[in-house]
């Protein structure tokens, strides 16, 4: 005895709906314009962090160049650090 069994898994359950169709596939350009634009807001981001902790930074440099032995001193890196020195 042969059993058609090509409409077991195809029944319609009420309440459930259609499947959705595949995204359209994004083409390369569109992706790194999208890759573009993530990279420029990361580095948006990146560098009002930078700004805002500018002040944390200059301390911090004020602190390691103090606690440097004379014989590890070296000429200040930016004028800021030669500021930090007198």
């Amino acid at each position: 005895m042969k059993v058609d069994i090509s409409r077991i898994n195809t029944r319609w359950i009420e309440g459930d709906t259609q499947p959705e169709a595949p995204a359209a596939k994004e083409t390369q350009q569109e992706k790194l314009a999208r890759h573009r634009k993530a990279r420029f807001e990361q580095s948006d981001q990146a560098w009002e962090y930078v700004q805002a902790n500018e002040g944390r930074y200059a301390k911090h440099r004020a602190e390691v160049l103090a606690k440097r032995k004379p014989s590890e001193q070296v000429y200040p890196f930016t004028d800021t650090d030669e500021a930090l020195l007198e």
